[in-house]
């Protein structure tokens, strides 16, 4: 690495019963090309033999919450507690690509204090991994941070002054975490630049000890309306037309769900807080097709066509 000074490297990985996994994750951390790193293991009163795992590894970082308080809660203590410059956020069940820490300082140092490279991540579904790739979004946009909802948690690599001066992680929430996060760095003025380097390798699967892959798994539309409302009311002030489009976009796609699940009450409760959030602009982001379809026919008899032709294209791939 060209650099004058390696600076330091948090990596915080919060652990809960992953003893399946967690000897990978650390080890994927240990074989980094860039060797300046310190490793933190935030134990959130695991029961499994995964803290033993963690035990084995020399030189890592141990800290134990004494009660379950949640990933957040452990990445905000980890970041607390971390002397590096920077910061990678770790899943106990995620493998970082051997050079991605190195090829990631470098790229940060070469950009402004306000400046954070991400780059790609990788899902790996019953051991098959799927390819590399992230979205692009226009650095500085608020409005491109909202909309997509696809910059993993481990993609980005953190400046620690950066995080600490919103507070890290919103512990409220259960889900999107990292989303809400990034929007709110973008906000605070906080600039992602995406470079194409390989960073993670995201492993899926069902666990209890996890968040469903599915956000709707248990209906829980309430939950999320509220964390939509609640990330909007915390960048309320720095949201232009264009960033209160795609806080809509997203409510307005609770409803379509709600409104599948022939729950109408909360669709109507979506719709309403979709248009009252951007009153000009809430269709900016929809699909010409979809748009088209609910100007002629409403929100009901649309969804009713979009679930009919779905359901018949379902039938014919099983067929």
């Amino acid at each position: 690495m060209v650099l004058n000074k390696c600076p330091l490297v948090s990596i915080i990985i919060p652990n809960y019963n992953s003893e399946k996994y967690i000897a990978e994750s650390i080890k994927s951390c240990i074989g980094q090309t860039y060797s300046n790193i310190e490793i933190i293991v935030v134990d959130d009163a695991s029961n499994d033999g995964s803290l033993s795992i963690v035990r084995e590894f020399d030189g890592v970082r141990i800290y134990q919450n004494p009660e379950n308080k949640g990933a957040c809660y452990s990445r905000n203590y980890g970041i607390q507690i971390a002397k590096g410059k920077y910061l990678k956020f770790l899943d106990a069940d995620d493998i970082l690509v051997n050079d991605s820490i190195e090829r990631q300082v470098l790229r940060n140092e070469e950009l402004g204090e306000i400046d954070i490279c991400y780059g790609n991540f990788a899902k790996l579904i019953n051991g098959k991994l799927s390819s590399f790739g992230n979205n692009i979004l226009i650095p500085g946009s608020l409005a491109s941070t909202v909309y997509f909802d696809v910059i993993h948690t481990t993609a980005p690599l953190h400046r620690k002054k950066l995080l600490c001066q919103i507070s890290g992680f919103d512990e409220r929430l259960r889900s999107s975490q990292e989303w809400n996060m990034h929007i709110r760095l973008t906000a605070n003025g906080v600039n992602f630049h995406y470079y194409p380097d390989d960073v993670v390798m995201y492993r899926i699967y069902e666990s209890d000890t996890r968040i469903s892959t599915n956000r709707y798994k248990n209906k829980d539309y309430a939950y999320e309306i509220e964390k939509i409302l609640m990330t909007y009311e915390s960048v309320a002030e720095c949201c232009d037309e264009d960033a209160r489009a795609a806080f809509s976009y997203h409510l307005w796609a609770i409803g379509r769900k709600a409104l599948q699940d022939r729950n109408k009450k909360i669709s109507k409760e979506c719709f309403s807080k979709a248009v009252e959030i951007s009153p000009r602009s809430y269709k900016k982001y929809w699909k010409r097709r979809y748009r088209i379809v609910q100007t002629l026919l409403g929100e009901i008899n649309a969804e009713n066509i979009f679930v009919y032709y779905r359901d018949i294209r379902d039938a014919s791939m099983i067929s």
